[in-house]
């Protein structure tokens, strides 16, 4: 398995190296939630909080697999 050590640092003025790693974090753990929720409901509403997280979640996964 190979993996690229910091990634996600940053070079950035005024900002932590890890940075958006700790913001991908966050983000996570709002989308897992938003996740579980709607998967509660059976039901999605792209117009609602959590449909907007998880329609965020998509777009930075796409972008990440084949940006």
């Amino acid at each position: 398995m190979a993996v690229e050590r910091d990634f996600n640092a940053i070079d950035v003025e005024g900002h932590e190296r890890d940075a958006l790693e700790r913001a991908y974090g966050i983000f996570g753990s709002r989308a897992a939630d938003a996740l579980d929720r709607e998967l509660e409901s059976d039901t999605f509403d792209s117009t609602s909080e959590d449909g907007v997280i998880i329609l965020n979640l998509m777009a930075l996964l796409a972008v990440r697999i084949f940006g």
